[in-house]
């Protein structure tokens, strides 16, 4: 399937969901540090009312600038790993006792 020029293949159509969701996941996680790990229910909702408009708005803004033609050109699944392991091992640390 090819839009806009670009050819989208298994991989990047998976790679574009991995990029919808940690938007979706980054965009929570805001909220979340904001407020110190503890969001008032009236701040819950306006995440979630807001999420289609900044999910949308970053797609829209990663196509535009082909990042699925070049961001995952030079990672490898080591990189991934260790960038994984060392999100993990920081939100562990932190995790509020």
């Amino acid at each position: 399937m090819s839009v806009n020029g670009i050819h989208w293949s298994r991989d990047k159509v998976l790679f574009a969901l991995a990029d919808v969701v940690m938007v979706a996941v980054a965009w929570a996680v805001a909220f979340w540090l904001r407020f110190n790990f503890e969001l008032p229910a009236e701040y819950r909702t306006m995440a979630l009312d807001t999420m289609p408009w900044a999910v949308a708005c970053m797609v829209v803004g990663l196509a535009m600038a082909r990042v699925q033609r070049q961001a995952w050109r030079y990672v490898g699944l080591a990189d991934l790993r260790q960038l994984a392991w060392g999100c993990s091992w920081e939100c562990w640390r932190r995790w509020p006792a």
